[in-house]
């Protein structure tokens, strides 16, 4: 996954942040909530960071299903990346089967 967020990279269950901008006279990490709060205006260019993941699976896919699983997975982001899918992000997934196996949709949607 290639990740370039606007906003933090939190782990989903302690909530620290594992990446993020920085203050650049403190080292510390910035708060990219509350720093968009407090700038109406950004300075970053739209379109110019973006997290784009891409799920392959060894399983028989229908178009339907591919794109069930990739907003299944736009989950994983939301858990993870604070703010996402801002104005300035490009945030995306993409799903693609490789094999010919058939398995639940379900299960492919939760290993994803």
């Amino acid at each position: 996954m290639e990740l370039n967020a606007v906003g933090d990279v939190k782990h989903p269950h302690t909530r620290q942040i594992l990446a993020g901008a920085r203050n650049p006279q403190t080292g510390q990490w910035l708060d990219c909530c509350a720093y968009l709060e407090q700038h109406a205006q950004s300075e970053a260019l739209a379109g110019t960071n973006t997290t784009i993941g891409v799920i392959a699976l060894n399983a028989k896919l229908t178009k339907a299903e591919a794109k069930k699983i990739a907003q299944l997975t736009q989950n994983a982001l939301a858990r993870t990346i604070y703010p996402v899918h801002t104005m300035l992000d490009g945030d995306t997934i993409f799903v693609l089967g490789t094999g010919e196996q058939t398995f639940a949709l379900d299960y492919l949607g939760h290993l994803a």
